[in-house]
């Protein structure tokens, strides 16, 4: 029945304790004059559930869909960063206007972007590429470095040289399994590729971008390999409003209410859309406390609290 496809739904959504009983409370906020066993009712809920569990699904597990541009409601402003997040953009910009220009750019550019899941990492990546119209290629370290891909320095050759042919942007996420694997791994095989990366990474002409969620793992070795490091923490009271202006533009809140969201602790732009998601079973107009305390929820979820 419907209940069984949505618990299995569930089971393969990488969800925590927390998430689950998100969930369920999210359900049983449905007007119960809707509820019924029609197909079109069935199809509904099934739909709903899935972008709710995708959505929450992300932000537990850091992973993202592969789009190339950022959500209509992206706000670079909005970012809190340990550098100006303008400057990363417009040194990206000039990299590329000295390699049009035939200037020298051999040694290329390297960014990390290092800070917890839901801060706006991978969506900075995507907000460079549509500015600058430049390519994005995503790809995953956990993907190179899985022995069911492909044993083999290749594999990590053919991540460069495709971002080379494409002039893309390539954009490194959960970069920090190349940067301590090579301690841990028990596997030669892996200690092997985790060189061979290093080695191509410094080699590397283009606009490489590393991001990872794993900033206590870093040490000043991999810090040095970098042009910039960019660490990215949950919003300032600044940025909270920010979104809720561009999430919500015609609800109105008060500044006790986006001190409340602020004082609460640890939201992220991920927070942000992920709501978007919760918000396809809230019937009629979210009020701005119903926004809050889901935000708050959200994120609390996230931490597993």
């Amino acid at each position: 029945g419907m209940d069984e496809e949505i618990a299995s739904l569930a089971a393969r959504s990488g969800l925590n304790a927390a998430s689950v009983s998100f969930l369920v409370e999210s359900i049983t906020a449905i007007p119960q004059d809707r509820v019924n066993d029609s197909p079109e009712y069935r199809a509904m809920l099934r739909e709903r559930v899935t972008s709710t569990l995708a959505a929450n699904s992300r932000l537990i597990t850091g992973t993202v869909p592969f789009r190339s541009s950022p959500r209509q409601e992206y706000s670079l402003a909005a970012l809190n960063t340990s550098v100006d997040a303008h400057s990363i953009v417009t040194a990206i910009d000039r990299y590329y206007q000295a390699e049009d220009s035939g200037l020298g750019t051999d040694s290329g550019l390297r960014i990390l972007l290092y800070g917890e899941s839901g801060t706006g990492k991978t969506e900075f990546a995507r907000h460079v590429a549509d500015t600058l119209g430049r390519p994005l290629l995503i790809k995953r370290a956990s993907d190179v470095l899985s022995p069911w891909v492909g044993i083999s320095e290749q594999q990590v050759a053919e991540l460069f040289r495709e971002a080379e042919e494409t002039r893309s942007i390539l954009l490194l996420d959960e970069a920090d399994s190349f940067f301590n694997s090579r301690d841990n791994a028990a596997r030669v095989w892996e200690r092997t590729l985790v060189n061979e990366f290093l080695t191509r990474m410094e080699e590397y002409t283009g606009v490489l971008i590393c991001s990872t969620n794993a900033q206590a793992t870093l040490d000043r070795a991999v810090m040095r390999r970098f042009h910039e490091a960019v660490e990215f923490y949950t919003l300032s009271a600044e940025g909270i409003t920010e979104l809720l202006e561009r999430y919500f533009p015609s609800v109105s809140f008060s500044d006790t209410q986006v001190l409340d969201l602020f004082v609460s602790g640890g939201l992220t732009p991920g927070d942000f859309a992920a709501l978007r998601g919760r918000l396809n079973f809230y019937e009629g107009d979210a009020t701005a406390d119903y926004i809050g305390s889901s935000l708050t929820g959200l994120a609390k979820a996230r931490r597993g609290e």
